[in-house]
């Protein structure tokens, strides 16, 4: 059994390396043509919708524009160009999540979260600071009374 590969190759494969790569770039630059495509067919449907059922031709024009030159970046130079606008694009979506988050959290506590504990704050008679006058906060009831054996405090559940 002979074999061509030379003495260094069992010890450093670049070539398998090299190849590795190369194909791992494929495969990105087939997944970034596929999401490109997939985007400009969803921002194609959105400008129908919006040209077909809300009568907005500009709007619609203005979507289907942007669908447009997202596929085509898509097609022409999938890890470059597109790549590139796709980082952006994300970024400019995570600062619009993070900004709706803030302001709908906001208003979301001063419109239920602090009528609520207003309310209950009165209802249940919440205090800020313990009463010295009482004794003891608990609140004996007769059914706790009667189950109160010294079995019950080994096998507490």
């Amino acid at each position: 059994m002979e074999s061509n590969a030379q003495a260094s190759s069992v010890a450093w494969s670049w070539r398998d390396r090299a190849a590795r790569a190369d194909a791992a770039r494929g495969r990105e630059a087939a997944s970034n043509r596929t999401k490109g495509l997939i985007g400009g067919a969803v921002g194609l449907a959105v400008a129908a919708l919006l040209y077909l059922v809300f009568h907005k031709p500009t709007a619609a024009g203005v979507v289907a524009a942007i669908a447009v030159v997202i596929a085509l970046t898509a097609l022409a130079s999938p890890l470059g160009a597109y790549k590139t606008l796709s980082r952006w694009l994300d970024r400019f979506a995570h600062a619009v999540g993070s900004a709706v988050t803030w302001v709908l959290m906001t208003v979301l506590f001063y419109v239920v979260f602090l009528p609520a504990g207003l309310f209950l704050r009165r209802k249940l008679a919440i205090t800020k600071s313990a009463d010295r006058r009482l004794p003891t906060y608990w609140i004996a009831t007769e059914e706790r009374e009667r189950a109160r054996t010294p079995e019950s405090y080994r096998k507490q559940f």
